[in-house]
């Protein structure tokens, strides 16, 4: 039941994450470093340190799957942009952003139910920068206009979640973290590439604040745990 609330929100999220930025886009930057932080800090206390634990009981050759994610988000970007005309471009990486984005947030999905018939702290703990990612940084380069494209690409968590309750109900140990470790390759490369706010741009105080935030909430749950 959890992981269909968050694979639901996910999804709300993706639906409505352009609007929402463009009506918030006076405080975007803020709410950008806000959320970079946020992403940071659960990228280096959470995420990396969980998918060593499981590297460690299955081998050190899992952490190739984090390799995987990092380098094929990064040569599909950088195919689009050596293979396409300018005038090509826009509408190439658009397509290229929304089939990325659907196998991610699909996996997304996947993992929430995962975390959450081990642990739904563990859930909460994910989705939080998951969450706030796919908010502020997940946004097509081109909204497209169909309703229907629309509603299929922002209900790829929801159908990742319905996917791992009903049709994939179990997985093996090696998969689980094999899709953990793809994610964070993908996860490494967004929020370092696309995530944080480069040069003048973004509010470090902002971002200092994300992170002391998600840091407290760590804190508060492992203590409830």
């Amino acid at each position: 039941m959890l992981a269909i609330i968050l694979g639901l929100a996910m999804s709300l999220a993706h639906h409505f994450s352009y609007e929402l930025v463009q009506k918030l886009r006076s405080h975007h930057s803020m709410l950008l470093s806000f959320s970079a932080g946020i992403s940071t800090t659960y990228l280096f206390l959470e995420l990396l340190p969980y998918f060593s634990e499981g590297a460690a009981e299955l081998g050190r050759h899992m952490f190739v799957f984090i390799l995987i994610g990092f380098v094929l988000i990064h040569l599909a970007e950088k195919f689009i942009y050596f293979h396409f005309y300018k005038n090509k471009l826009r509408r190439e990486l658009a397509l290229e952003n929304a089939a990325v984005s659907f196998i991610y947030h699909f996996l997304i999905g996947m993992l929430l139910v995962g975390f959450a018939r081990d642990n739904p702290y563990e859930a909460l703990l994910f989705f939080i920068p998951v969450f706030l990612h796919t908010t502020f940084h997940a946004i097509p380069v081109i909204v497209s206009k169909s309703p229907i494209v629309r509603l299929v690409l922002a209900s790829s968590t929801l159908l990742g979640v319905i996917f791992s309750l009903f049709i994939l109900t179990e997985i093996s140990l090696f998969t689980k973290f094999a899709l953990i470790g793809l994610v964070t390759g993908i996860f490494i490369y967004t929020v370092t590439r696309h995530a944080l706010p480069l040069g003048r741009k973004g509010a470090p105080a902002y971002f200092i604040m994300g992170l002391l935030s998600y840091v407290l909430f760590q804190v508060i749950i492992r203590a409830i745990i």
